[in-house]
């Protein structure tokens, strides 16, 4: 093996940057004392600069959202104008699950302000950017939500949601949403995915409402979400308004909780990953849209490609100090290096490039890793910011990877096919539905949706897995959006009053039957039918649920309920032997199966209870049968994980409200799954699942956590 150290030798790491406004090119030179060969330089593709490009989103390019505004300011006159305050529009905090890219520019054309005094925005920026990783992180799905109350004034979402490129001229195609509030403000939520948008205009919504999925449509040139606030004066003047509250702000503050200022903050490492020849393109050269899609990084890096490339995506401040390293399975140093950065930069890519071929033999094979080093308390370089992990073997090998590997499909009337497409290096694959629903087909690699679709809510998702021959996976992600359904499942309507104390009352369009024995009520009370719309989560069920009220009344006595059912309209597998009554409990939103006897000749399902709220008859899927509990959890929460970092276990703790279905998966950073610790009905309260990496590499994972309606993700280490 040819060896070389060259302690003297001046090399070139290429830094790459650029964010969704600005572009700024780093060359940075540093001294290499390595074993191996040292970094050489290489060309590098300046994107085109949005510096200094201010735009003017108040007129042409929303002139769509404010005709709406105007029509719906006879609802701000009708409301009381009390402030409204947001609640934050994505999961996770900024810097760990997303990245706080923008401010608001408060210094207008020629300079650069934002509320703190700093610069961490761009001139004529006039919301907050939010910026995800990747495209791979979007295309699994990284959710919007409602920042307060208010009516929709325009939704969209029929724009392409993959630009790179600043282009003024897209300005007004942007997918997203503009809401309504009772002060007079417009929040919009701006760069959804293509057909991800969940809510329709005029609907209302509440605060943590889904609104759609993050997505880089428009003039934005990364996956990101921009959030502004528009003001409505007395005098019917718009103006863009900054939420935040600081030194060059003196308006009050419109957040619930206010984040601490983030534009300060030093060199923070968001994403890592190793490269190739082959995956930059065929030869070393950096686009912006190829680091968008994440560079595809082989299973195994063969000892004959010409160069090891380690990039990273981070937030630098001018001089922070950073080294960078390289080592072999057996611990010795192949590549290191050390330096400091000239210039901020909010969202950048760097890449750092060692020669390959020759300098590596069959004594090197194994688990290798790149590590990029911080300054602690002393100013010591000795912080591990991130660290990657991958396998050096005698060839190159690739594991199956989608291209993209998940988008949102809107039901609109009509067949729809969407083919599967895999990228350059994947070789023979099978595909599999996962959890797909009954209106959606496979054959070969292309995916078919009905024109109809027998989802219950407005969103439903499912998988598609593509197995290669060696077993490697990946993973697509289908979100279906079906707007003819309703959005979630709390909207009850009561139709009519139907009776009250005592005796016994029928509902002939529902077929209810209530018999409330005598004394079981102290007094006269008015028992009220409804209609809820949709099927309850934790239940296989069928057709609408009987409501019955009013919420909370009890009895001191019980009373008998019966629902009849159609056994033509059962889910599919099921016995009517099996049915259960359930019922639903508003005060503690949990749902509660109850004692019951299937009649299959009157085709009825009677049970009893001592307690009114909702009533539907299904087949128990995990349903609670336990007693109410005074100190529920109020939300679902994810918990980052302990010990963190670990080797080779650690503990991943969640909180439940309430019963509800739970998906917990991790992935690796090129968004292949790697395990599935939950797929199943788990009830309220907090569990703990110890999750065991013994058999994976060194570095970052991304754990996630999906429940009634919920989704947040977390990052760990795993050191070996």
């Amino acid at each position: 093996m040819k060896t070389l150290v060259d302690t003297n030798h001046r090399n070139s790491f290429k830094i790459f940057t650029r964010s969704t406004v600005t572009t700024v090119l780093f060359l940075v030179a540093f001294t290499v004392n390595t074993y191996g060969q040292a970094p050489e330089g290489s060309g590098v593709v300046v994107p085109p600069s949005t510096e200094n490009h201010h735009f003017d989103w108040t007129t042409e390019s929303d002139i769509e959202t404010l005709l709406s505004l105007q029509r719906n300011l006879s609802f701000a006159k009708r409301v009381d104008q009390q402030p409204v305050l947001f609640s934050w529009p994505m999961d996770g905090l900024p810097q760990s699950e997303h990245v706080m890219h923008n401010y608001v520019d408060l210094s207008g054309e020629g300079a650069i302000l934002d509320y703190s005094g700093g610069t961490h925005t761009y001139d004529g920026h006039s919301g907050t950017d939010l910026s995800i990783r990747n495209f791979r992180e979007m295309d699994q799905g990284v959710p919007v939500y409602a920042a307060a109350d208010g009516v929709v004034s325009l939704s969209r979402s029929e724009f392409n949601d993959r630009n790179t490129e600043w282009a003024p001229d897209l300005g007004p195609q942007w997918n997203g949403v503009a809401i309504f509030h009772n002060d007079s403000t417009v929040s919009r939520y701006l760069h959804f995915r293509k057909h991800s948008t969940v809510v329709e205009t005029d609907e209302f919504v509440e605060a943590g409402d889904l609104l759609g999925y993050v997505g880089s449509s428009g003039f934005s040139t990364n996956p990101h979400l921009h959030m502004d606030v528009i003001m409505i004066d007395e005098q019917e003047n718009l103006r863009f308004r900054d939420p935040w509250e600081g030194p060059e702000n003196s308006e009050p503050g419109m957040w619930q909780s206010q984040l601490s200022y983030l534009g300060n903050e030093h060199l923070t490492v968001y994403d890592t990953g190793i490269a190739t020849r082959a995956s930059m393109g065929g030869e070393i050269q950096f686009i912006w849209a190829d680091f968008l899609e994440r560079l595809p990084e082989p299973e195994t890096m063969g000892m004959n490609e010409p160069e090891l490339v380690f990039w990273i995506n981070a937030q630098v401040i001018p001089g922070d100090p950073y080294r960078v390293q390289i080592l072999k399975p057996d611990g010795t140093v192949y590549g290191q290096g050390s330096g400091s950065f000239s210039s901020k930069t909010r969202f950048g890519y760097w890449y750092f490039l060692w020669n390959f071929d020759g300098f590596v033999s069959e004594n090197d094979h194994g688990e290798w890793r790149a590590r990029i080093f911080g300054a602690d308390s002393e100013g010591d370089l000795n912080v591990v910011l991130a660290e990657k992990t991958f396998t050096v073997g005698a060839e190159t090998s690739w594991a199956p990877r989608f291209q993209p590997a998940g988008k949102s499909i809107r039901i609109n009337g009509n067949v729809q096919q969407d083919e599967l497409v895999m990228n350059e290096f994947t070789g023979d694959v099978t595909f599999q539905l996962v959890n797909a629903p009954d209106f959606v087909s496979l054959d070969g690699n292309v995916v078919e949706f009905q024109g109809e679709s027998t989802q219950p809510l407005r969103s439903s998702y499912f998988e598609v897995v593509a197995t290669d021959e060696n077993g490697l996976t990946d993973t697509f992600y289908y979100h279906v959006v079906d707007p003819s359904k309703p959005r979630s499942a709390t909207s009850v309507q009561f139709t009519e009053e139907i009776g009250n104390t005592g005796g016994e009352i029928s509902d002939e369009e529902s077929g209810l039957t209530v018999v409330i024995p005598d004394g079981a009520l102290v007094e006269e009370t008015e028992i009220e039918v409804g209609r809820f719309n949709v099927i309850p989560d934790g239940a296989n069920t069928f057709g609408e649920m009987v409501f019955l009220g009013p919420s909370g009344l009890t009895f001191n006595q019980p009373v008998s309920i019966t629902l009849p059912y159609d056994p033509a309209r059962l889910p599919a597998g099921s016995d009517a032997d099996e049915l259960l009554l359930l019922r639903y409990d508003l005060a503690a939103e949990e749902w509660f199966a109850l004692e019951s006897n299937v009649n299959t000749s009157n085709q009825t399902v009677t049970a009893t209870t001592t307690a009114f709220s909702g009533f539907v008859a299904g087949q128990m899927l995990g349903v609670s049968t336990e007693p109410v509990e005074s100190d529920r959890p109020e939300s679902v929460s994810l918990d980052q994980n302990y010990p963190n970092p670990f080797n080779p276990s650690t503990a991943i703790s969640y909180t439940l409200p309430q019963a509800s279905e739970v998906r917990l998966e991790v992935f690796n950073l090129l968004g292949q799954r790697v395990a599935l610790l939950v797929n199943e009905t788990r009830q309220s309260g907090q569990h703990t699942v110890n999750f065991d990496a013994g058999n994976l590499s060194s570095g970052i994972y991304i754990y996630r956590l999906q429940a009634d309606g919920f989704t947040q993700t977390r990052k760990m280490l795993l050191v070996k």
